[in-house]
C-alpha cells in the first residue's frame, strides 16, 4: 500500500504505514508571488503566507530575498528572471491574514494615487469592507480607518 499526501512545500511518502520519506518539493510558481511597497519605498515579496525583503541583487539580475523574522528565521528566496533557483524551508509561522491585509493595503494606496477624486474613506469601506462583514474574528487583526487615515491621506499628498 503506497500513500501519497502532498502538501505545500513538502510531500511525504508513505509505504505501509512503517517508512516516512520526506521529499522537499518547491513551488516554481510565479502565481503566488505579490510585491508591495514598503513603508520606507523598498519592495516586499509576499509568498506562501512568508515576507520577504530584497537581500542582494547580482549584476546577472539573480536576487536574493530575505525572510523579514530575520531573528528566528534565516530562510532565503533565490529568483533568477522567471525561476525560482533556490527557496529554503521558514523557522517562522506564515501570517496569511497579516499578508492579505498588507495586500489590501498597498490596493488602496495605488487607488488614492490613481483617483484623486475618490474618497479616501470610500477607497478604504471598499477594500475592507468585505473582511469586516465575512463573519471572521478578525476585527483585531484589521486595521480600523482612524488608526491608518493619517498614513493615507499623507499618501494622497505625495
Amino acid at each position: 500500500m503506497v500513500i501519497l499526501k502532498i502538501q505545500q512545500l513538502t510531500s511525504f511518502l508513505t509505504v505501509d504505514k512503517e517508512v516516512k520519506i520526506e521529499v522537499t518539493v518547491p513551488s516554481t510558481s510565479f502565481e503566488d508571488i505579490k510585491y508591495i511597497k514598503s513603508k520606507r519605498g523598498g519592495r516586499i515579496l509576499l509568498r506562501e503566507g512568508h515576507r520577504y525583503n530584497v537581500k542582494r541583487t547580482t549584476k546577472k539580475g539573480v536576487v536574493t530575498w530575505r525572510c523579514v523574522h530575520r531573528n528566528i528565521c534565516n530562510a532565503v528566496l533565490i529568483l533568477d528572471g522567471g525561476s525560482i533557483i533556490k527557496q529554503d524551508i521558514h523557522q517562522c509561522a506564515p501570517t496569511y491574514f497579516k499578508n492579505e491585509i498588507s495586500k489590501l493595503l498597498d490596493m488602496c494606496k495605488q487607488r488614492i494615487t490613481s483617483e484623486p477624486e475618490t474618497p479616501v474613506t470610500k477607497i478604504y469601506k471598499d477594500a475592507f469592507g468585505k473582511l469586516k462583514t465575512s463573519g471572521l474574528d478578525i476585527h483585531n487583526i484589521v486595521p480600523e480607518f482612524k488608526n491608518i487615515k493619517k498614513s493615507l491621506y499623507k499618501y494622497r499628498c505625495k
